[in-house]
């Protein structure tokens, strides 16, 4: 349907499987949550973690830039949470830097949130 230039009609029907999909899942589960605890040997390998997770983030949004957000109007907003991202890491290394991993996590927490508000910014939704 994107290919036929239906880019409503595609979205609609992307939305009614995916919604068809999460109710099967539900189900399945019988209505159980899903919970996945991760354990670290120590902060620094949490940090190292999160620092790989906030990495994997700025590549989304770097290929909805490329692919999506050129002329998008959402794009001063996504710069907006992308530049605060970018702050936000840097000032994560600089403690991990002084050897203070756990306001280092909490800094990558921070930005890896402020790059998930860029991409939904972008119409796309992923957990977080």
């Amino acid at each position: 349907l994107l290919q036929e230039g239906k880019a409503e009609e595609a979205r609609t029907m992307l939305d009614g499987t995916y919604e068809a999909v999460k109710t099967s899942l539900e189900s399945l589960r019988g209505g159980d949550t899903l919970v996945r605890e991760l354990h670290f040997e120590t902060k620094e390998d949490e940090y190292v973690y999160e620092l790989d997770r906030n990495d994997t983030h700025q590549m989304l949004v770097q290929v909805l830039f490329a692919e999506k957000m050129e002329s998008s109007p959402m794009r001063a907003t996504a710069e907006t949470f992308i530049n605060k991202a970018v702050d936000l890491r840097e000032d994560a290394e600089s403690a991990a830097d002084k050897k203070k991993f756990e306001e280092a996590i909490e800094l990558l927490e921070e930005s890896t949130k402020e790059l998930i508000r860029a991409i939904r910014s972008a119409g796309v939704y992923i957990p977080g």
